[in-house]
């Protein structure tokens, strides 16, 4: 004789557990949607300090390119690169940055229009007057 088990057939309503495994269904969706976010989010913000760390990078190569022109022009009309900024400094009342000073100065040289502390100061004199008589600072 085959041995026969016994055979069960359990039914019963299964619709919260439908209702239950959906919600689920969704939450797992929604938490998708917010990690894919986030990581755009990151995404740019990284791109960001990225971009601004390029930018910083230029401003830098930039400062130290004047820099090293400042210092070989006025070598070269047999002035200290630093006795003049520090003149330039003082003259401008510390309103105008070093590069700016350093440009200012380059170009100065360069043009034949001041290539010592003294003419450099005196220029310097001379543009903080007419600022201020236009209503400019410097």
């Amino acid at each position: 004789m085959a041995n026969e088990g016994l055979k069960v057939k359990i039914g019963g309503d299964s619709s919260q557990l439908q209702a239950e495994l959906k919600k689920g269904s969704k939450s797992v969706e929604q938490f998708s949607q917010d990690i894919q976010a986030a990581a755009k989010v990151a995404a740019a913000a990284g791109a960001a300090i990225l971009a601004g760390l390029g930018a910083a990078t230029k401003i830098a190569i930039d400062v130290e390119s004047t820099s090293i022109a400042f210092e070989n022009l006025a070598s070269s009309v047999g002035q200290s690169s630093d006795d003049i900024l520090k003149a330039l400094q003082k003259a401008s009342a510390d309103t105008v940055s070093a590069n700016d000073l350093m440009l200012a100065a380059n170009r100065a040289m360069v043009l034949g229009v001041a290539d010592n502390t003294k003419e450099f100061t005196v220029l310097m004199e001379i543009a903080r007057d007419r600022a201020r008589a236009m209503g400019l600072t410097i």
